[in-house]
């Protein structure tokens, strides 16, 4: 096969558009993929670690059939190979192994008889308890399920999972499915959901056998010219550090767009060629070079690794993480940031497929257990498809919003095109880096840079004023203190502004 793909290449075909995947030999281990194999390390150095798990949790209103919600869940795990799936060492390598069952008891916790004032507490706990309590990779399945009653005809169901067989997009596809598998159990009827041809085993092993035979190196050659050899930390909190037990404690700041900004946003994106993606990225890229004066600003962005047809209905852990840089100064205009951005996605979605563990290996940047080692915040876009609320027969499901209580970078920010037209974004943050004040000017500071952008293309990122009065009077307070506290044992003018800035 790997013969195949080199020759195809030689005649200028896209192996990957034309090789089919198929199939592997399910008999003994199997290799696993190269995200796998990464997060795989991952466990072996931070056991305990919830830094790659990912949750959701629905509102069910109405009629719950107990029994129903258990028979959706068996026929995840029985649909899906990556829900029955645990993962060994075998001669210092990671390989998987598919079971041909695997038990996902749903977990239930009865708080109806709580007080109104307790409740909501303790629904928070148990969902972060599911969240965070760790998993043995060599145990399937790697999902964990819980329900919890708040009152006659209230639930709240909550899905978590290991990155390590699932992702976003997993996530997502299991909710959806489960609401066909329980209402399909409540009627007694067969469910309505589409045979898979093929399942994440065979991805992973039609991956290495694409990549193994040239593609990565081809793809090597060209984030390398792109990220070049050097490599700045960009510093949200000079002075601040995480030790290992602050290392992943996160919170995150929800935000919304104006509708005035969002149909800015859409004008600007018809104007100059561009997605809501790079639009709202590019103001980040200005947000951060405005808090740290960097000019190198690189940003890591998920790339869901979807395009076949035939892993769009699977769950496993395709989603690769792909990085943005961008050359920013005070003097650059924001239609020139725009565009050098639009030519940066365009490549790296031409270049999306190379494991970005190699590239780290190949780059070879400085590695510190508190930062990660190309970039040290991301950005993520989503669009939201179909109703958020789902009503079934006498079932009402709808999302329930949970905090973040976990982070791998020092700041992510999450926008996402909801179905009913607006925009919405979350600032997720290490708190030993940044605080909550902290997230609530940056979120004004990023609304007005957005806001510049779409109004006035040509103008320069660095004559955008971010200060309200407040805090410009704070902040001439601020410099009074600290000019007249030179020299009387108090800490230098440069601390202080670190400080001041989270």
């Amino acid at each position: 096969r790997k013969a195949l793909i080199i020759l195809l290449r030689r005649r200028g075909i896209d192996a990957a558009a034309v090789l089919p995947i198929v199939r592997v030999d399910r008999d003994g281990p199997l290799p696993v993929s190269y995200g796998q194999q990464r997060l795989w390390f991952h466990a072996q150095l931070r056991p305990d670690s919830s830094a790659y798990h990912i949750a959701d949790a629905v509102q069910l209103s109405g009629p719950l059939d107990r029994r129903a919600l258990q028979t959706a869940v068996d026929g995840l795990v029985a649909r899906h190979e990556s829900l029955r799936t645990s993962f060994h060492e075998t001669e210092g390598v990671p390989v998987q192994r598919i079971h041909k069952r695997a038990e996902a008891t749903v977990a239930y916790t009865d708080l109806s008889a709580l007080a109104e004032t307790t409740c909501p507490s303790r629904l928070r706990e148990l969902l972060d308890t599911m969240a965070t309590e760790p998993f043995v990779l060599q145990a399937a399945p790697l999902m964990r399920v819980t329900l919890i009653k708040l009152g006659e005809d209230r639930h709240v169901l909550g899905f978590c999972l290991h990155h390590i067989v699932a992702d976003e997009w997993s996530l997502n596809l299991i909710v959806a499915e489960f609401a066909d598998l329980y209402f399909a159990a409540r009627g007694g009827r067969t469910p309505r959901l589409p045979t898979l041809a093929v399942q994440y085993a065979d991805f992973a092993g039609w991956q290495r056998s694409w990549l193994e035979a040239g593609e990565m190196e081809r793809q090597l050659d060209y984030w390398r010219n792109q990220l070049g050899t050097e490599f700045p930390v960009l510093d949200l909190a000079p002075g601040t550090s995480r030790d290992d037990a602050e290392l992943e404690h996160g919170a995150a700041f929800a935000f919304e767009i104006p509708p005035e900004l969002r149909n800015g946003v859409s004008e600007l994106c018809r104007d100059a060629g561009a997605t809501p993606f790079m639009v709202l990225l590019a103001a980040f890229q200005a947000l951060l070079f405005r808090m740290t004066g960097e000019r190198s600003i690189r940003v890591g962005v998920p790339h869901a690794n979807r395009s076949r047809q035939e892993v769009q209905g699977v769950v496993g852990f395709f989603v690769n993480t792909l990085v943005l840089q961008g050359a920013v100064t005070g003097s650059i205009r924001f239609r020139d940031l725009l565009a050098q951005l639009r030519e940066a996605v365009l490549g790296a979605h031409a270049n999306p497929d190379l494991p970005f563990d190699h590239l780290v290996e190949a780059l070879q940047p400085e590695r510190s257990l508190d930062r990660h080692p190309l970039f040290q915040v991301m950005f993520n876009h989503q669009r939201a498809e179909g109703a958020a609320v789902r009503a079934l027969e006498s079932l009402r499901m709808a999302p329930y919003p949970r905090d973040e209580r976990t982070t791998q970078f020092d700041l992510i920010l999450d926008t996402v095109e909801r179905a009913d037209g607006t925009l919405g974004a979350t600032f997720t943050y290490a708190v030993a880096r940044l605080a909550a004040a902290t997230m609530a000017r940056l979120a004004g500071e990023y609304l007005t840079l957005l806001g510049a952008l779409v109004s006035n293309p040509s103008q320069r990122l660095g004559t955008v004023e971010l200060l309200g009065e407040a805090e410009r009077a704070a902040l001439t307070e601020w410099n009074r203190g600290a000019w007249e506290g030179v020299g009387e044992g108090t800490s230098s003018v440069s601390e202080q502004i670190a400080r001041w800035a989270v």
